[in-house]
């Protein structure tokens, strides 16, 4: 009797965990704790914010719909007055969800641990998203953002997404980040040609694995020290291809046709093997 009573109240606990609202407009704050709010349909903002996140462990799930802005202000989804710990934006569908059309796609600057997982954030007057200490960003599109596409703070996280065409920057980190398979390609300035615009910028002691950056206004890849730097591929861009801060280590990359040099590390006490070139 008393193995079946645990077994019944464990189920109802999961039950509960599992709760979730539906959200068929803009205009709300989403408040429960610890809640799941799913998207019935496309959604599409009046003018300022269409979600505001109002409580710690929040998820939005877009479902493969998109929130679109009315006039590039406010955000698709953005922090209330103060940070929140734990949220996340994903789209739990094959078909990535997508923000549009506003300043900031998503804007949670103040928030930590948050996740953002299955996003296109696009055609954004400033960020596609901004995002605070410890975020998590995989499999996310942002392009077309007036300024960077992907922009957070120190601890980030950034995996198997793209940064493109966006006008200051493909993704920006904060120091002891992780970046790895990502691209960061075709990202210019449209209205100042002559604008240096680099694919990927980390702080210090970040780890770059595998990444694509060509095409860019400007760097390739910027990278603090005490960094690892390994298998990464830059192409093209009209900056230098790889700068890095020493000491680092710089391993077994690859960078071509770069408009400045295809290297560039300073002071030159970074730990190098095996790295090609023209």
């Amino acid at each position: 009797m008393l193995v079946m009573f645990t077994a019944l109240v464990t189920m109802t606990w999961v039950v509960d965990a599992a709760a979730t609202t539906s959200i068929a407009a803009c205009g709300q704050s989403l408040s429960k704790r610890g809640e799941t709010y799913v998207l019935t349909g496309d959604l599409t903002s009046s003018g300022g914010d269409c979600l505001i996140v109002g409580a710690d462990s929040i998820t939005i799930d877009l479902k493969g719909h998109s929130i679109s802005g009315f006039d590039g202000t406010g955000a698709g989804i953005r922090e209330g007055d103060a940070g929140w710990l734990a949220t996340t934006v994903r789209s739990s569908t094959t078909k990535p969800g997508t923000i549009q059309g506003f300043q900031y796609g998503i804007d949670l600057a103040s928030s930590t641990r948050s996740q953002i997982l299955n996003i296109t954030s696009k055609g954004n007057t400033t960020n596609g998203m901004i995002l605070g200490n410890r975020a998590l960003v995989k499999g996310c599109t942002a392009s077309s953002n007036a300024w960077y596409g992907i922009e957070a703070l120190d601890y980030a996280q950034v995996q198997d997404s793209v940064a493109s065409a966006n006008g200051a920057g493909g993704i920006l980190v904060g120091n002891s980040s992780l970046l790895v398979r990502n691209r960061a390609d075709n990202n210019v300035n449209s209205e100042f040609s002559d604008s240096y615009v680099s694919g990927i910028i980390a702080g210090s002691r970040a780890t770059l694995t595998g990444n694509y950056v060509g095409d860019n206004a400007g760097s390739g890849l910027e990278v603090g020290p005490q960094s690892q730097v390994n298998s990464n591929y830059s192409e093209n861009n009209l900056g230098i291809g790889m700068r890095v801060s020493c000491p680092s280590t710089v391993a077994n990359n690859q960078s071509y046709l770069n408009g400045g040099s295809d290297y560039e590390m300073y002071p030159e006490t970074c730990r190098t093997t095996n790295n090609k070139h023209d």
